[in-house]
């Protein structure tokens, strides 16, 4: 039997996500908080699509705590979909099986407001979304479900999310489902913060030879020091220079001499002058070209993990 449900939405929500909750749950009421959002193909207003179906809206604003308190004691679940307003630990508390919140990242990553934009930004390689159960703190709490996506060179917030929001929509049944079946998913608990220096080693060799070069020099050894990959492998990079040629070639290994490697990047080249291994010890440059037999013009960097 559908589990009872009490949905928290912003202002504009993408369609899949409250198709999914309406057919996998009795939604007992919905509850909007937030700015006005700009509309978008894809987003509707929670609403105007709880009112087609005749379940009762109601605006955070108007509301008091002891009255969301109760309406939320009187559902088996609460579902959290962009909403606008950081929910009382009392009302989190308050719903049989709990709340559970979709979020556009990879928790732990990019906790807080604006995660897929800010994935962007940073020029991730794939981005996440999250169903969680909610505890006190902003997107903390164990992870019940998560979906990868890739990133495309195309891509912009709008296509992306657009992308995203639908995989949220499966996460969103196969949650509705289980609780229907009585069954709990199983839940990963997340670390109680996240490092921000150790989420920024990560070397993206779209950026350009300058912002890497950057990082490089910030964390040198002894610090954490940047992080690339070679086949899947590990490598910590220490000390590096610019080179302006104009190349634009991210991660293509252009030139192996005794003095460097020079990397193809986003804006320019970067020759790498000092790369350590997992232990932090110095691995000579020859001796990390034959290891791996780069072959230049067609070997590459991978991005850091």
């Amino acid at each position: 039997m559908a589990v009872s449900c009490l949905c928290f939405a912003s202002r504009l929500i993408h369609k899949v996500c409250l198709d999914a909750v309406f057919a996998h749950a009795q939604v007992s009421s919905v509850v909007v908080a937030g700015p006005a959002l700009t509309p978008l193909p894809f987003l509707v207003n929670p609403s105007e699509y709880a009112e087609k179906f005749g379940v009762p809206v109601l605006d955070a604003q108007d509301e008091t705590q002891q009255h969301m308190e109760q309406l939320a004691s009187q559902a088996d679940v609460g579902i959290s979909l962009g909403y606008g307003k950081v929910l009382p630990s009392a009302v989190i508390a308050a719903p049989r099986l709990g709340v559970f919140n979709l979020h556009p990242s990879a928790l732990p990553q990019y906790r807080g407001k604006h995660p897929d934009l800010l994935a962007i930004m940073d020029g991730q390689d794939t981005i996440g979304i999250t169903l969680h159960r909610m505890e006190k703190g902003v997107d903390t709490g164990p992870i019940v479900f998560q979906h990868r996506e890739a990133v495309r060179a195309e891509d912009t917030i709008i296509t992306l999310s657009d992308r995203l929001y639908r995989q949220g929509a499966l996460l969103l049944e196969r949650l509705l489902a289980n609780l229907a079946k009585g069954r709990v998913p199983e839940e990963v608990v997340q670390p109680a913060s996240v490092d921000a220096l150790e989420a920024r080693r990560a070397i993206h060799w779209r950026d350009s030879a300058w912002r890497i070069h950057n990082l490089v020099r910030a964390l040198t050894y002894p610090w954490p020091m940047a992080t690339t990959s070679f086949e899947g492998k590990p490598v910590f990079i220490s000390r590096t220079r610019i080179i302006k040629d104009g190349t634009i070639e991210p991660g293509l290994i252009l030139e192996v001499s005794g003095s460097g490697i020079r990397v193809g990047t986003g804006g320019d080249s970067i020759e790498v002058l000092e790369l350590r291994d997992e232990r932090r010890e110095i691995v000579p440059l020859s001796e990390f070209a034959t290891r791996f037999q780069i072959v230049a013009g067609t070997s590459c960097f991978g991005d850091g993990a």
